[in-house]
């Protein structure tokens, strides 16, 4: 009895130490699922300023597409409009041209007339003057309608090249956007996690201390018994001594 007392307690005391064990895992299971819970949280709040600048960005982009679309729109409209200027130039070069030939005619029959023709040969050399400055004028318009039109073909190019490059940057903030949310959401399946492995840790080193009181309480009865074992060990020594005693009584009064 008092080796089985001994093994409880030696039982009891590796259970309570293995308890204890246990116990400070579940602690430092605890804190780790707490700094994870932190580190979710931060990544979410990152998450959501990323989202955030994300918006700011693609309505900043979107502004700017619209933006140059309409400077675009106006370009085409402006080369439509030179497109037209130009048409009404060749026609007044045309008419500068036939003008010239006229007058020019209208000088040759005047000189052919001679004295007569005198007077009409110098307003023919007049409208002849006006059709030839007409005709320069109308060039140097034309010229510089030309270096306009290149530079709203230039203007044209560059705004679409622009608008693409925005329309590609719009497309990676939404990309942006999507991984934002994909990386909220993981942060949020992560603290669910971490909020439930923290509280089974608590529940665990809860009922972990339980057990080691438990077993404390054992611990105590074992030892209790222990000295109980002994208690009554002693008490049979001194037993079988006094009936050893009284043994030797009894042989005496036989003889």
């Amino acid at each position: 009895m008092h080796s089985e007392s001994e093994q409880t307690q030696q039982r009891a005391m590796s259970i309570a130490t293995a308890i204890e064990q246990m116990t400070q895992t579940s602690k430092e299971i605890a804190q780790s699922a707490f700094k994870t819970l932190e580190s979710s949280q931060a990544l979410d709040k990152l998450a959501d300023e990323a989202t955030q600048a994300n918006n700011t960005i693609k309505t900043s982009i979107h502004n700017l597409t619209v933006q140059m679309q309409d400077v675009e729109n106006s370009a085409k409209t402006m080369g439509e409009h030179l497109s037209e200027i130009s048409g009404i130039l060749d026609t007044i070069n045309t008419l500068s041209d036939q003008t010239n030939l006229l007058a020019l005619n209208a000088a040759i029959e005047a000189a052919r007339a001679g004295e007569h023709g005198r007077g009409f040969a110098v307003v023919a050399d007049e409208v002849r003057q006006l059709a030839t400055a007409s005709r320069g004028s109308s060039d140097k318009i034309s010229s510089l309608l030309d270096t306009l039109a290149q530079v709203s073909n230039t203007v044209i190019n560059g705004v679409s090249q622009s608008a693409e490059a925005a329309r590609t940057s719009l497309n990676l903030t939404e990309k942006g956007e999507r991984t934002a949310s994909t990386v909220r959401d993981s942060a949020g399946n992560v603290e669910i996690q971490a909020n439930a492995m923290s509280a089974a840790s608590e529940q665990q080193s809860v009922t972990s201390d339980q057990i080691a009181k438990d077993v404390v309480a054992v611990q105590d009865a074992a030892t209790h018994q222990v000295s109980i074992a002994d208690e009554l060990k002693a008490l049979t020594t001194d037993l079988q001594t006094n009936n050893a005693l009284l043994e030797r009584t009894m042989a005496n009064f036989k003889y």
